[in-house]
């Protein structure tokens, strides 16, 4: 996907909010090439600051879990090394705790 292709699909869960059906794609996925790509998302495709927030307080949770797993299946006796979905949650709490301090 073109960097501004994640942020396209960033805002529609934004848009989507909690909405009870099934989303077509994986929000959290989106949401976190979002954040991995955004040195490279236009200036006019970028959230908001506030949006960032919101989107992090909807997916939070998710991300959480992803890195739970991971600790999980990294601690046990067939440990491997982390999975690009543990850089990209640790990834998604790092740029969101940055946006809580300002």
């Amino acid at each position: 996907w073109h960097p501004d292709g994640h942020a396209f699909w960033a805002r529609c869960k934004l848009v989507l909010g909690s909405c009870p059906e099934k989303l077509m794609f994986d929000a959290w996925s989106e949401v976190a090439m979002y954040v991995r790509h955004l040195p490279h998302i236009s200036a006019e495709c970028r959230l908001t600051l506030e949006e960032e927030l919101r989107l992090h307080e909807m997916l939070s949770d998710t991300t959480k879990d992803v890195l739970a797993r991971e600790v999980q299946r990294c601690c046990g006796k067939d440990y491997e090394p982390p999975t690009n979905l543990t850089y990209l949650a640790s990834l998604m709490l790092s740029r969101f705790q940055v946006l809580h301090k300002t």
